[in-house]
């Protein structure tokens, strides 16, 4: 039921530009996976295991493309998609312990307006990309 209150909840919120969510399909996922903790109050059963691929596989600093794009001809494997998400979803808990859990609908806009990093980043929070990145990765050391 979390799961279904979640997709609705950002369904809606999203009515205006939702071409450009295939863009963030990862954040997408992860600021569900937020949300339905946030929700339920219990993090997701593969929780634990996304956690683990993130931190085999992921080296600090972190770029905002590692959440959005990917790199490479091959396909993305399971152990890659599941420490994406988790630097997705820390993003949005970056987002939230930041700049207040009443910035998430204006994120879901953003994300559905724009297409690149930079202007969701500027836009949004009025920082820059690179202040916003040294913010994020401290979020991460600290709490990831």
């Amino acid at each position: 039921l979390a799961d279904l209150l979640v997709y609705r909840a950002i369904e809606n919120a999203s009515v205006n530009n939702q071409a450009n969510f295939y863009r963030w399909g990862m954040m997408i996922w992860g600021l569900s996976g937020w949300l339905r903790t946030d929700l339920v109050g219990d993090r997701s059963p593969w929780d634990r295991q996304a956690n683990g691929y993130f931190h085999q596989l992921v080296t600090l600093p972190l770029k905002l493309e590692a959440v959005s794009d990917w790199q490479g001809d091959e396909p993305p494997t399971r152990e890659r998609l599941m420490a994406q998400y988790e630097a997705a979803e820390s993003i949005v808990d970056y987002i939230v312990a930041t700049y207040g859990r009443e910035q998430l609908p204006a994120l879901l806009d953003a994300l559905s307006e724009y297409t690149q990093w930079d202007t969701v980043i500027t836009e949004l929070f009025g920082v820059s990309r690179a202040e916003f990145e040294a913010g994020w990765n401290r979020h991460i050391a600290q709490y990831y």
